[in-house]
């Protein structure tokens, strides 16, 4: 699945955040603290459905994950304001939509709620959610103080027509029994393939699963093709007990990965997520760590007939800092005319009635080799 365009409300920093127009690929660009990698997170949340596991993860990343009260979960700093109601005399909706600006049907929504527990014909307890004007009718009646005490909070979760509610504590534990017995409910939701690249280096173990879909399959030719962009004299890769080890032309002995450099790591976890990204996103956070200026455009080179292939069929977004990654990326879509490439800035609006909310300011091709000619500062 391809996104023609973005919108994202409610979603950490990004009140109501909109590109009108994305690409095959897609470079984000600027200052700290701007969103960007907002931006890659939200797009994971899309792409795993706001999945429990999922969450947790991104929490945990940043920190924010802890085994604590309701009132202390980390789900709260997802939402704009790091907040959620969790007192009945609030009664204001808190949300997150996450879709395109083209179809309100692909839109995920992702709603804190008080629901309750009913029984059904068939004996088995449903969640019903509490409507606001429900919620407000009961806070006035003093008739309704056993229903307050059975309430629960929890999240709706809605994609197309498919809604399902979780309550907060699968949110809270999220864990692996947990994981496996949502399973069933979000195969009900439409899912896209998600592989993301973060700054620093992935650890080993996290690499595996990856390399075992491209490991002695014809598509280990074009890894080592990928690798041989940093280092020409690599013939093969192998995984010895815990290590990558890179046999290189004219040598006897197999060499760490490591051993190679932060450039090469860092290609070769890139090529991974790559070629794993089969149909759906890869999410690259600051492309150009480890990445020496001079291999850049060859690598965008690679990556622009990668992702437009009809066997790969991928739709990327990178982050950068970098003015040689602005103009390696800028330099390669101009000469790939026919794969559709789109950068966007991202800083605060400085219209007085937006209060300095987070915008996008995008750029074609046309207006890239401009900015790319005359050299003015894009980051």
């Amino acid at each position: 699945m391809q996104l023609d365009s973005l919108r994202i409300q409610n979603f950490r920093m990004l009140e109501d955040f909109s590109v009108k127009k994305l690409g095959r690929l897609n470079l984000i660009v600027g200052k700290n603290n701007s969103g960007k990698s907002t931006v890659l997170e939200a797009l994971r949340v899309y792409a795993g459905n706001a999945a429990p596991i999922l969450m947790k993860q991104i929490a945990e990343e940043r920190g924010e994950y802890k085994h604590a009260k309701a009132d202390e979960t980390p789900l709260a700093s997802f939402f704009t304001g790091r907040k959620l109601f969790y007192k009945f005399e609030d009664a204001k909706t808190f949300y997150i939509n996450i879709g395109t600006l083209s179809s309100t049907q692909s839109m995920l929504h992702l709603e804190f709620c008080l629901f309750i527990l009913e029984s059904n014909l068939g004996g088995y307890d449903q969640k019903r959610v509490i409507p606001r004007q429900e919620l407000l009718d009961m806070l006035t009646s003093s008739k309704e103080t056993k229903t307050l005490d059975e309430m629960q909070y929890g999240f709706i979760v809605r994609k197309g027509n498919i809604e399902h509610i979780f309550s907060l504590q699968d949110y809270i534990k999220a864990e692996p029994l947990v994981v496996s017995f949502l399973g069933f409910i979000f195969s009900n939701f439409p899912t896209i393939n998600c592989n993301y690249v973060p700054t620093q280096l992935i650890p080993h173990k996290d690499l595996i699963s990856l390399w075992k879909t491209i490991d002695g399959t014809a598509r280990e030719d074009q890894f080592i093709d990928a690798l041989k962009m940093i280092e020409p004299r690599i013939v093969g890769v192998t995984d010895v007990e815990g290590v990558f080890e890179i046999r290189l032309e004219g040598e006897e002995e197999r060499v760490p990965l490591k051993s190679l450099g932060e450039g090469m790591s860092r290609i070769f976890q890139l090529a991974l997520h790559a070629f794993n990204a089969k149909g759906g996103f890869l999410l690259i956070d600051e492309f150009e760590n480890g990445l020496h200026y001079s291999v850049q455009e060859k690598i965008w080179s690679w990556l622009f007939d990668l992702c437009a292939s009809e066997q790969r069929d991928i739709q990327l977004f990178a982050t950068t800092h970098s003015w040689d990654c602005i103009k390696s990326f800028s330099t390669v879509a101009e000469k790939k005319q026919n794969i559709e490439a789109t950068l966007f800035r991202m800083g605060r609006s400085v219209k007085r009635d937006e209060n300095g909310k987070i915008i996008a300011v995008e750029f074609n091709k046309e207006s890239l080799h401009n900015l790319v000619e005359d050299d003015m500062e894009l980051r």
